[in-house]
């Protein structure tokens, strides 16, 4: 196999841990470790001799996305795909995602709510947005920014020095933020992260609510807004994305030495989230601290 490391995609980004694992998700001959640097970057395995160039042909189009189960409209579809989800509007698409073994549905929302709630609870990774926009509709629009040559645009983001555009992403990367925690300016994503990011939010699926009312979804163990909600490990063997899959639900911040290092897990990071400005203020980030 051919090796390739993307010192732009760093461990204690979250939005380029989980693009990291869009990519396994994608192509799936590929298989992903992370290096042994001060703060770990993503190193990749794939027998093609051109990563980037691979990598950009398995981007889905505007037309496979369109087939979504989350899409806003859907030619299978009796109802549309709202910013809040119904208990209706839900299984109307769940029936489409099994069909078509999707993973978008279950990685948004959730309709395992108390009887007297109507609505779907949504998860962690699918913040409150603006104008009733839909993630969707964020992915369709980061899609659209790769074009004309995705290829040169994947690889240098992978080197660190992608082209960010002025949009807002999949809307929880605390990076987007010029000067880091303001939400009324402008805001900046690379968008080949944020597509891909997508992609590694398939391997977190909601499972009903929290006393909150927010979507139980894989690896959060709190409320978004506090410390440490959320955690996610690297690790120094090549794994392909069902290995990746097991991972997740073997190891955790209190994992013994022992059994991380048979893991060969050499890492932990926890959520710090953005603090609103007020209770109108629906901007979602979040950054990160390393725990060991």
């Amino acid at each position: 196999m051919n090796v390739y490391h993307a010192p732009g995609w760093q461990s204690d980004w979250l939005n380029a841990w989980l693009a990291a694992l869009g990519v396994t998700r994608l192509l799936s001959n590929a298989r992903l470790a992370w290096s042994e640097d001060v703060v770990p970057h993503a190193i990749f395995y794939i027998e093609e001799s051109d990563f980037a160039a691979t990598l950009a042909s398995a981007f889905p189009t505007e037309d496979a996305l369109n087939q979504l189960a989350v899409a806003r409209s859907h030619p299978k579809a009796e109802f549309e795909f709202p910013r809040k989800v119904t208990r209706k509007e839900c299984a109307d698409r769940a029936a489409l995602a099994r069909c078509s073994h999707d993973g978008s549905l279950e990685a948004l929302v959730t309709d395992l709510v108390e009887s007297k709630i109507s609505e779907c609870a949504d998860g962690p990774f699918n913040p409150p947005m603006q104008r009733g926009i839909t993630l969707y509709e964020r992915l369709l629009d980061m899609r659209r920014a790769l074009e004309p040559d995705a290829s040169q645009m994947t690889a240098d983001s992978l080197r660190g020095v992608g082209s960010r555009v002025q949009k807002n992403g999949l809307g929880f990367d605390i990076r987007r933020f010029p000067t880091g925690a303001q939400a009324s300016a402008d805001v900046w994503v690379d968008p080949v992260i944020e597509f891909l990011c997508f992609y590694g939010l398939l391997l977190f699926p909601v499972r009903g609510t929290t006393k909150d009312r927010i979507g139980r979804q894989r690896r959060w163990l709190e409320v978004p807004s506090k410390s440490h909600a959320f955690t996610w490990p690297v690790w120094n063997q090549p794994l392909d994305v069902w290995a990746i899959d097991a991972l997740l639900d073997m190891v955790w911040p209190e994992s013994a030495a022992k059994r991380n290092a048979i893991l060969g897990v050499q890492g932990m990071y926890g959520t710090v989230a953005l603090k609103p400005k007020s209770s109108s203020d629906v901007s979602r980030g979040y950054g990160s601290e390393r725990l060991w």
